[in-house]
């Protein structure tokens, strides 16, 4: 799925048990990193239902990696994309905020899209 045109990829955050996530307020410490771990359970609920709705996940603890066509990324979390230039190639970037849908809520924290790296020489 990564040479298709119009791929993308984006990290999931997912929640823990008490419903926080490393994409809240809180700030991640020593003390406090392994709070802000998902649970199995909500690891594995939003694993399947991500492939279920057709995403290609990968385990990236604390987060899951998925890959989906610009499509499918917009159908599911409702959202648009504005395609932008970098030196090593095209890349889309959110223009909405993503909608999880209800079917995750319970599991999933929120969808960030990275920014290709910007190497100095």
């Amino acid at each position: 799925m990564a040479d298709e045109p119009n791929t993308i990829s984006a990290q999931v955050v997912v929640k823990t048990d008490s419903g926080s996530s490393i994409a809240g307020e809180t700030e991640i410490t020593s003390k406090n990193i392994q709070h802000l771990f998902p649970s199995e359970t909500n690891l594995t609920h939003a694993f399947t239902q991500l492939k279920e709705h057709g995403f290609s996940v990968r385990r990236t603890l604390p987060t899951l990696t998925i890959t989906g066509t610009k499509t499918l990324f917009e159908k599911t979390f409702r959202l648009s994309f504005e395609k932008k230039a970098h030196k090593s190639g095209s890349y889309y970037v959110p223009t909405t905020q993503a909608s999880i849908p209800s079917e995750m809520k319970d599991s999933v924290a929120a969808v960030v899209f990275p920014e290709p790296v910007e190497f100095f020489e």
